[in-house]
């Protein structure tokens, strides 16, 4: 802006989203400013005209003629009673008296035109508010003989550009800002994510000042969240003009009146996810987990407390989360509880009584701000100019809430750092680069045009400004864009997240051309705000986290996920990170629930378990069901959807046992067997390690792990030689010397129906022959994907009859059970499992926390967000000092 001198008294009209940016403008070449008004032409002839209607009142008022009216519409009446709907007749009411049109001259041709006639023409006897902005506006022009008045061009609507020029012709001057020829720079990224993180990048490394750089984003949905992400990860201060925040106390008042209207657990769960109870989840999820009702919150919970008394299902550890869940929700439950109290009572109140009693809980729950106030004052506002008009209105509640939902946002007019805009609110002085965002043709120039009831062929036929007027007042005012900074930095991406290609705007590419500028792509450093270098500790904090007192207490699942990461053991063991609990009926209960099944069963019918009946699993499986109808009574069908499922699978599974416990000499003699092992890992460590091992099968000197898994799992030499695949052989090395029994195999059980691929047959070509394959070549192909997976260290004979149900088992020639290739030797078993538990050891000794993560660590990690691990996932290596596990391969 070029240098101007304010005499006392002086009025400068802009726009308010560009008035903090003229003034810090101005004062940089005009060190005192005394006298001098910053104000939007719009707000300076309102206050001339106290009198001025009200645009609340004005649209209660439209309201009670629009439903005064409505029988006597041909085609319009049905719509009269939303609220959106009066406001846009009331809004375009409000426009034509701005413009002084005539609405006797409004078109009638049509049903829709004559109803949209008759009820403007009601309007129009009101008191509308142009008569007196005119008069205002005219005792303004008086002033420009004697009182300076400028004007700066900041996005005005059409109707104060034509406010300007009758100033401009009257006397008035416009601020003359200085029009650049800039040289413009093109870039382009994949997509706006890429795109949002160039231009951040930019910002960050280039040392102009933050406020006098501006992103103008012509896709805001798209452009707006992964800006004002890229600038807070990069720490830049940013100011969206453009952006509304929300009024919370407005929010809070609309649900309070949905909760008065229909008084359900749903809606009272709306009111509490608001902002101003920030710290109500906990009772949210709780309400929404267990099926809480309405009723149950107005005095102490209980459920979880009575639902888990006496239970089957729960464990300690369940029972102890849960119930503390419940202690947690029940200080919030009285910390709402008068609230609720108050809300549920206004119900029976007077509707005017009501609104009353829910502002007060708007005040009691506003937050002491700056902020806060000025929100309930807009609600006060609304509320008593409405309030009276609407009370008999038979719409009333819907008509109070959507005027308060206006409220809900509104403009910043801060700016502070890097200016974030729009195409509609660049007009910022002062500005010394633009970086315009997603210019793709799709987004510029962005005329907007009118639809709904008052749409661009019905505005044709009355004085509004034409279709035309407005796309030249629009493509004057965008085309400052231009020339507006010293530089003018043009970015758009080549596609979007579906992967459809962009293009660059027509008009950009046109400007770009003519100064022989080409894209190139955002030169983005993709190393920025990632972990660069591997986490580190000293071998005295992990002493003191991980092994105090010289002692490792932990799961042999633990130790496998060590192997996998050292980072996310430490997290979850050291430091012991846990995700936020949750009282969902889990998808793995089905696999709980059937180690519970099959521990009872054998334990009532040893051997024979398989054999049992329907009938008598369904009696093992009820208390179990009971306890989840208690706990979680508004599941109930699904609850039985669940039993039926698992009814239907636990028939399935015993069915294929029938055989496989027939053809064995070994019997289920321990479930569910706690262990306990102290192991010397480490000179000045000892591993405490403890679990449960499912079953063990035995006979009068050998034993056998059968191990229960909800999914088809195998066991692989590779991943017990890198320790990610320990547990079925250390059950199986602890069991055979607790109970000094030779350890002859260790299996997995798969309790899931596999997927049998099968054939219909097949073609032989020489001789031509077509064999099909029957039910009974079925049913051995499925037999053969459903064999119990595992290693086998002893002699086979007792272990299976027949070499049909043990993978890797067959019958020779001379019809003796024999394994297919080298059995695997306890042995080497022991040694491999004794370094690797070492291993461990001396790794946790030396502090190793380092992310080498194996192939698939980070798929169900659930702290994969927090370790941003961005390397090549770890070759994994054998980390004993054998090459095989079989007998006769132990080679070193």
């Amino acid at each position: 802006m070029n240098n101007h001198s304010f005499e006392n008294g002086t009025i400068i009209f802009s726009e308010p989203h560009a008035q903090p940016a003229l003034i810090r403008n101005i004062l940089e070449k005009t060190p005192v400013l005394a006298g001098v008004q910053t104000i939007s032409l719009a707000n300076y002839l309102r206050s001339l005209e106290s009198s001025a209607k009200d645009p609340t009142a004005f649209f209660c008022e439209t309201a009670r003629i629009c439903d005064e009216m409505k029988d006597e519409l041909e085609v319009l009446g049905s719509m009269l009673v939303f609220p959106q709907t009066i406001k846009e007749i009331a809004d375009f009411m409000l426009e034509l008296d701005a413009y002084d049109v005539d609405v006797d001259g409004l078109p009638e041709s049509t049903p829709k035109e004559r109803d949209v006639k008759k009820c403007l023409q009601r309007l129009s006897g009101c008191d509308l508010p142009g008569k007196t902005i005119r008069s205002a506006f005219d005792r303004l022009l008086a002033q420009t003989n004697h009182r300076p008045i400028y004007l700066s061009n900041s996005d005005e609507d059409h109707l104060t550009a034509k406010y300007y020029r009758r100033l401009l012709s009257n006397g008035a001057r416009l601020l003359d800002f200085t029009a650049y020829s800039p040289t413009p720079i093109l870039h382009h990224a994949v997509n706006s994510r890429a795109e949002a993180l160039g231009i951040a990048q930019k910002i960050a490394s280039d040392p102009m000042d933050f406020h006098k750089q501006m992103v103008v984003c012509l896709d805001p949905a798209t452009d707006l969240p992964v800006l004002k992400a890229n600038f807070t990860r990069l720490n830049l201060p940013f100011t969206v003009l453009s952006e509304s925040f929300v009024l919370p106390e407005a929010e809070l008042f609309i649900r309070l009146m949905k909760y008065s209207e229909t008084q359900c657990i749903e809606n009272w769960v709306s009111v509490l996810s608001l902002s101003c109870f920030s710290d109500a989840y906990p009772l949210i999820n709780y309400i929404e987990d267990f099926g809480i009702p309405l009723s149950a919150l107005l005095s102490p919970l209980h459920h979880v407390n009575d639902a888990m008394k006496d239970s089957t299902l729960w464990d300690g550890t369940q029972k102890k989360t849960y119930l503390q869940m419940e202690e947690r929700a029940e200080e919030l439950r009285r910390s709402t509880e008068s609230i609720l109290k108050k809300a549920s009572l206004a119900c029976d109140a007077t509707w005017k009584e009501k609104v009353e009693v829910l502002y007060s809980i708007c005040v009691e729950q506003s937050k002491d701000t700056e902020e806060g106030r000025l929100a309930l004052l807009q609600v006060k506002r609304v509320l008593e100019k409405a309030v009276p008009l609407l009370t008999t209105h038979p719409q009333g509640t819907d008509l109070l809430n959507f005027l308060d939902g206006a409220l809900r946002s509104r403009p910043k007019t801060n700016s502070s750092g890097v200016l974030i805009t729009d195409l509609g609110h660049f007009h910022i002085p002062g500005i010394q680069r633009i970086f315009v965002m997603s210019a793709s043709q799709k987004n510029y120039p962005q005329m907007a045009t009118y639809s709904g009831l008052f749409d661009d062929v019905y505005r044709e036929k009355t004085g509004l400004p034409s279709l035309k007027e407005r796309y030249e007042a629009h493509m004057k005012r965008v085309d400052d864009l231009f020339t507006w900074s010293p530089e003018l930095v043009f970015s758009y991406a080549t596609g979007n997240y579906e992967g459809k290609s962009n293009e660059l705007s027509f008009e950009i590419e046109s400007f770009c051309e003519k100064y022989k500028v080409k894209a190139k792509p955002w030169p983005l450093v993709e190393a920025t705000g990632r972990f660069k270098g591997e986490p580190k500790l000293s071998q005295e904090n992990m002493k003191a986290l991980l092994y105090p007192n010289g002692e490792v207490k932990g799961s042999i699942s633990a130790i496998e996920r060590f192997f996998e990461c050292p980072y996310k053991y430490f997290l979850a063991t050291a430091l012991r990170l846990r995700t936020k609990p949750e009282a969902k009926i889990e998808t793995n209960i089905i696999g709980t629930l059937m180690h519970a099944i099959f521990e009872h069963a054998i334990e009532q019918h040893h051997k024979d378990y398989p054999k049992m009946e329907d009938s008598a699993i369904a009696e093992l499986a009820q208390p179990y069901f009971t306890d989840l109808h208690r706990l979680y009574p508004h599941r109930s069908d699904y609850i039985e959807t669940l039993k039926n499922r698992l009814l239907t699978q636990v028939r399935k599974v015993f069915d294929r046992l029938v055989q496989i416990e027939a053809e064995t000499l070994f019997i289920p003699s321990h479930t569910g067997m706690k262990f306990e092992r102290d192991l010397q890992i480490h000179p000045s460590i000892t591993l405490k390690l403890g679990g449960f091992i499912d079953r063990v099968d035995t006979t009068a000197d050998q034993l056998r792990i059968m191990d229960y898994k909800s999914s088809g799992k195998k066991l692989s030499e590779k991943k017990v030689l890198t320790g990610q695949q320990l547990q079925l052989m250390t059950y199986l090395w602890i069991a055979s010397e607790e109970l000094r029994k030779e350890a002859a195999g260790a299996y997995y059980i798969s309790l899931k129906q596999e997927n049998t691929p099968i054939q219909a047959g097949k073609v032989s070509l020489r001789p031509v022959k077509v064999e099909e394959y029957d039910e009974a070549f079925w049913q051995e192909q499925a037999w053969k994907i459903h064999k119990l997976k595992g290693w086998t260290f002893a002699d086979p004979r007792n272990l299976d009859f027949k070499g049909r149900n043990i993978d890797k088992l067959k019958l020779n020639k001379d019809g003796n059970v024999v394994t297919m290739g080298k059995p695997y030797s306890i042995e080497l078993v022991k040694q491999a499992l004794n370094e690797l538990y070492t291993d461990f050891g001396r790794r946790i000794a030396d502090a190793d926390i380092s992310r080498s993560c194996t192939p698939d660590a980070c798929t169900y990690c659930d702290f994969v967000r927090m370790c941003q691990f961005r390397g090549e996932p770890l070759n994994v290596k054998n980390r004993t000092t054998l090459k095989k596990l079989q007998k006769g391969d132990g080679d070193q």
